[in-house]
């Protein structure tokens, strides 16, 4: 079971709005230490799992491919450009930039529907 606390609420015109704050942050290390408990993988091994995977990723971004990582959810790259008149007009040089976006998985959206609120 999932729960958030509910630790600061804004005021703006009159109305109360909820932020979610996060009570800590799990961070590489602490990934790395609990997947090998979970895994016959030492925390070693899941360095290097982790790693490649990150330097995987980014080459097949770069090769223009979607990443569909399964339950975690997908990547993919957007691009955002100028418009031109015709299609023989449009040059790489009417994009303006680049942006990774990230899909969640259909187990990582449902987790969200667990979550219990409550005021602190």
């Amino acid at each position: 079971m999932f729960c958030v606390r509910i630790l600061e609420i804004l005021r703006q015109k009159h109305w109360f709005y909820a932020i979610a704050k996060s009570r800590s942050k799990s961070d590489f290390d602490k990934l790395a230490d609990l997947i090998s408990k979970r895994t016959s993988l030492s925390r070693p091994d899941v360095y290097a799992v982790i790693i490649a995977m990150v330097e995987v990723i980014i080459d097949e971004l770069k090769e223009g491919n979607m990443v569909q990582m399964g339950k975690l959810g997908s990547f993919a790259i957007n691009i955002k450009s100028e418009g031109a008149e015709s299609e023989e007009k449009f040059t790489p040089t009417l994009i303006k930039g680049a942006k990774l976006v990230y899909r969640a998985g259909n187990e990582l959206k449902a987790m969200l529907k667990t979550l219990k609120f409550e005021r602190e």
